[in-house]
């Protein structure tokens, strides 16, 4: 490693120098590590860090280039504090994790030489030398940019937070962060005089920011922090708590000053856009697969059809974007997305030429290889606009963050460049700092637009019109004033209520959460403020629930000609019952509801299959359908099926059944097991297994073999043929699937998992002639 020199008592370094890395070509390393270290007498502290990967600035092809970039300004990012005492957030400074604060920005060029000489180095070695400092503006001029975001909606919070107001904060980079992190703090340390100073790290260029530029004194009217609010239960069952935000929504503006590199960013866009659409059409399409007779090829031709026209439509446009101030990046890297681009183009149309009925999962896999390339070609290497930070305050303490790129809330004047969320009411989930369980803190609707001062008055443009807007007195404003946004909206009387139906059939392959390897499971569902929860079904890992949650009177944010695009999403959360705690997170499922709106025919959802992730790992798929309908101004349902739903069981205990013709028609079949033995069993907790036993679980129904009594002695069954009757839908790809569990008999009645097995599809053991009406199935 090289190192600049320390440049002292300064937030805002210069260092004009250059470190070179002698060496043979190309480098075994895959990414350069640049880190901002604060020179301490205890020993140097990390202020960011920043990776560069070198994939992404260079190209190994024929036509390819060098690792090259910059000059250009790389944002850092690192924890809130700015001193490492008590800080439990340094890690992020040292670069592991995603960084929740900005920390500041670098200024830096990176390019490679090849010697021609032939002597090889012995080793690699590191010389630094002075530069001449960059000519000014090189980067072109600073830009006033203009961000603004409405709350619509802070919902699923956690519960902990009900005592306390909250209130949320925007920031982008140094712009629109509270007071607090603003003022110098001194303080005198025992070990030795080491002087911090609490003052986050500012540009380097601020001071060239003239009396011109800052003419409206625009930073001093920034508001950036919301009204705090008292949270409140949500509706139905309160196990979170939500904002009362339905008819009042809060707004925040920040104005910043950036160099106007939006172009990258707007080329950037495109293929995101590209990416999207390209992956919608592939999920559509396996969707289609899991189902007999479905049109899935067909549906594949049109994805990969657009997805031509598409790359077709960027070339053209990409030939006449016009580069601020590129560097040579910038012009390598427009060469090699064109190639790129055409190439996958080409690889498109192949694969639609040879695709048939037999080989469509093998053409889909090629399809997510480009889509794959496609996402990486995305990534804009040189972003220059710092990402967006949203904060929760708890009692004006941090409690959770949100970072959202600036390039998804860009605003251009092209279509196909506009951030993919700009102007449109997006679903944001705060986390926690620092945590990774992949629990969701709180759930947010949120809408965001950031972009050059020229284009403010677009900024409203996309909002639902049945909003007027208040100004921070209180005043209704009829327009956008440059210089004083909206501070709340407020709804008006004329809007539509909604009802969803979440018709939740079954889970399956969800996680064990109790020790003889079965969970309790129990699904929440999530929708705007409401919340409602399915009954809790005992001991299996395939829960059929078979229930369907009516919300009622619901307000949607948007506008309706949109919702079929913008549909507002579903959270399923799947918990597992606890009797002495507090229910186990087991993993959510996101869906997005069928819209019908008053003036359209009902026709009857089919059950989806949605994906159950727990953090970032696959925990199991639910087979459900959501509507969202829109009711009549005396909230009546017109052609709607049925208007009433039956009760589950019991009317009194007020759960609804899925109606027929949505829940599957159930058969009756007979499972026969054959118990022969146990064989190989490795030792449990270090205890070497004694006495197992075979349970073997499908639809709810559960078979136990005997306890085998001494498994060293003799590990074969006595009683071998079992039997259990099971009802199983008729179409094949509803059936659940077959659990077997092994498990063993401990001291004091304790018993402990030896291992599990699933058996996906219990179809292929029923016998040949039994296919089209089979009765029985022995295993």
């Amino acid at each position: 490693q090289g190192e600049t020199s320390v440049d002292t008592n300064t937030t805002e370094p210069e260092w004009n120098e250059q470190i070179s890395f002698i060496e043979m070509f190309p480098p075994l390393a895959r990414k350069i590590k640049i880190q901002v270290l604060d020179d301490a007498n205890v020993g140097d502290v990390a202020i960011a860090t920043h990776y560069i990967d070198l994939q992404q600035i260079s190209d190994p092809g024929r036509n390819g280039f060098n690792p090259t970039f910059g000059p250009a300004w790389v944002n850092l990012y690192g924890s809130p504090q700015n001193s490492a005492l008590r800080d439990i957030h340094k890690d992020l400074n040292e670069g592991m994790g995603e960084g929740i604060f900005y920390r500041g920005r670098i200024l830096m060029a990176i390019a490679v030489e090849i010697f021609s000489s032939p002597s090889q180095p012995g080793e690699v070695t590191v010389e630094v030398e002075d530069l001449h400092p960059l000519p000014e503006n090189v980067l072109g001029r600073k830009e006033e940019f203009f961000l603004f975001a409405a709350f619509f909606e802070a919902t699923m919070m956690d519960s902990s937070l009900t005592s306390k107001p909250v209130s949320f904060e925007v920031s982008i980079g140094n712009y629109g962060k509270t007071e607090e992190f603003m003022t110098k703090v001194r303080r005198k340390v025992e070990k030795g005089e080491l002087k911090e100073e609490k003052q986050s790290l500012l540009d380097p260029s601020d001071d060239e920011l003239d009396d011109e530029v800052l003419a409206p004194a625009s930073a001093a009217m920034n508001k950036s922090v919301t009204k705090s609010q008292r949270p409140e239960p949500t509706e139905y069952d309160r196990s979170y708590s939500c904002l009362p935000m339905a008819h009042e929504k809060p707004c925040v503006y920040v104005w910043s000053y950036w160099e106007d590199h939006t172009w990258r960013l707007c080329i950037s866009n495109w293929i995101v856009k590209l990416a999207e659409r390209l992956e919608q059409g592939l999920d559509d399409v396996e969707k289609l697969m899991r189902r007999p007779k479905a049109k899935a090829e067909e549906r594949l031709r049109e994805v990969l059809e657009e997805f031509v026209a598409g790359c077709r439509q960027y070339s053209l446009g990409a030939e006449r974007k016009t580069m601020a101030n590129p560097n040579n990046l910038d012009k390598y890297r427009m060469k090699y997305l064109m190639r790129n681009i055409i190439l996958s183009a080409k690889q498109g149309l192949r694969v639609r030429r040879r695709l048939t009925r037999a080989n469509i999962k093998e053409k889909v896999k090629d399809t997510r290889r480009i889509l794959t390339k496609l996402r990486f070609m995305a990534k804009e290497p040189q972003c220059t606009l710092p990402d967006v930070l949203v904060w929760m305050l708890s009692n004006n303490r941090r409690v959770a963050y949100a970072r959202i790129p600036a390039q998804n809330i860009l605003y251009s004047v092209v279509e196909e460049e506009k951030g993919k969320d700009c102007a449109k009411i997006q679903t944001v989930f705060m986390k926690v700092p620092g945590l990774h369980t992949g629990e969701i803190f709180a759930k947010l609707e949120i809408y965001m637009w950031l972009g050059v001062t020229k284009y403010t008055k677009n900024c409203l443009a996309e909002l639902p019109e049945e909003f007027k807007y208040f100004s921070e007195s209180g005043q209704e404003t009829a327009q956008l004033l440059v210089h004083s946004p909206p501070s709340r909206l407020s709804r008006d009387a004329d809007f539509s209520y909604f009802q969803l139906r979440a018709h939740l059939y079954q889970a399956r392959g969800i996680l064990p959460a109790d020790d003889n390897g079965l969970s309790d499971p129990f699904a929440r569902v999530v929708f705007s403020t409401h919340c409602q929860t399915t009954r809790m079904l005992e001991e299996t890992l395939s829960p059929m629930w078979n229930e369907l949650l009516l919300f009622d009177q619901l307000i949607v944010d948007g506008k309706k000609e949109e919702l079929k695009t913008e549909t507002p999403i579903v959270i399923i959360n799947v918990f597992s019952h606890n009797k002495f705690g507090s229910p186990e997170f087991l993993g959510q499922a996101f869906a997005v509801p069928q819209v019908k709106l008053v003036d359209e025919l009902y026709s009857r959802p089919a059950l989806q299959f949605f994906d159950i992730y727990k953090g970032t790992k696959a925990a199991g798929e639910l087979i459900a359908t959501f509507e969202l309908i829109e009711l009549d101004y005396s909230g009546y349902l017109e052609d709607v099926e049925p208007k009433e739903p039956d009760y589950l069981g019991d009317p009194r205990a007020g759960r609804f059944i899925i109606p027929e013709g949505i829940r599957p028609v159930l058969k009756e079949f007979r499972i026969e097991i054959l118990f022969w033995g146990l064989r190989d069993l490795r030792r449990v907790n270090l205890f070497e297994v004694d006495q197992p036993q075979v349970i073997i679980e499908c639809a709810g129904k559960k078979v136990e073999s005997e306890v085998i009594m001494a498994y060293k002695e003799n590990p074969n069954f006595t009683e071998l043929v079992k039997y259990m009757d099971v009802e199983l839908p008729e179409q094949v790809y509803l059936h659940p699937p077959l659990s077997i569990f092994v498990v063993e008999k401990r001291a004091f009645g304790r018993t402990v998992l030896v291992g599990t097995h699933v058996v996906s599809d219990v179809m292929k053991f029923s016998p040949r002639e039994l296919e089209e009406e089979p009765e029985d199935m022995p295993k």
